[in-house]
């Protein structure tokens, strides 16, 4: 049976992320501008990357953070101070 470190939820004892979550600067960046209310266009735009580039750093963070859609996603990263 697996030992139970206390961190079952995904928190330290502080209620914080644990350090097992993570997302790159890149995803927390793109993150930021969704919140922001830019699209993937306009991010890729002011970012001078691909579409393609900003639509697979998005699909990295939704699958790091286990979410299903952008409006989670963004929900999730900023419950976990990802983003502000």
């Amino acid at each position: 049976m697996a030992k139970n470190n206390g961190h079952s939820n995904g928190k330290d004892k502080r209620g914080t992320a644990s350090s097992k979550l993570h997302l790159t600067k890149s995803e927390q960046r793109i993150l930021q501008l969704v919140w922001d209310g830019y699209s993937n266009s306009e991010i890729a735009t002011k970012l001078k990357r691909s579409q393609r580039t900003i639509e697979a750093h998005r699909a990295s963070a939704m699958k790091r953070l286990g979410t299903t859609n952008v409006v989670t996603t963004v929900r999730r990263a900023l419950q976990l101070n990802f983003i502000k």
